[in-house]
């Protein structure tokens, strides 16, 4: 993550012939008006979880390039850590609030 934009390198059967990473590789998310604290992606890797300093969590449809959902935890507290559960049924969040919320997604 770098400021309110997340960054990834889209995985390919087949790279490049010169084996070089081109910027053409990479894609952009963009939609949190604050800074983003943290980032995991799904287990079978379709979807990324972002949580912005607002308290605001994205998840986000790598194949469509978009966010799917949205909401506020922590009562906008700044969002500190956050991780799919093992079977990505669940997104899991730890707030500057003190607690833990758990999501289905």
């Amino acid at each position: 993550a770098f400021g309110r934009s997340v960054f990834w390198q889209q995985i390919q059967s087949q790279k490049s012939s010169d084996g070089i990473l081109h910027k053409s590789d990479w894609r952009v998310l963009k939609g949190h008006s604050n800074n983003i604290r943290c980032v995991d992606f799904s287990p079978d890797c379709k979807l990324v979880a972002t949580a912005c300093s607002d308290g605001s969590i994205r998840l986000w449809s790598l194949e469509k390039g978009a966010w799917v959902r949205k909401w506020v935890a922590h009562n906008g507290f700044m969002v500190c850590s956050l991780a799919f559960s093992p079977d990505g049924c669940c997104l899991i969040s730890a707030g500057s609030d003190g607690t833990v919320a758990i999501e289905a997604v």
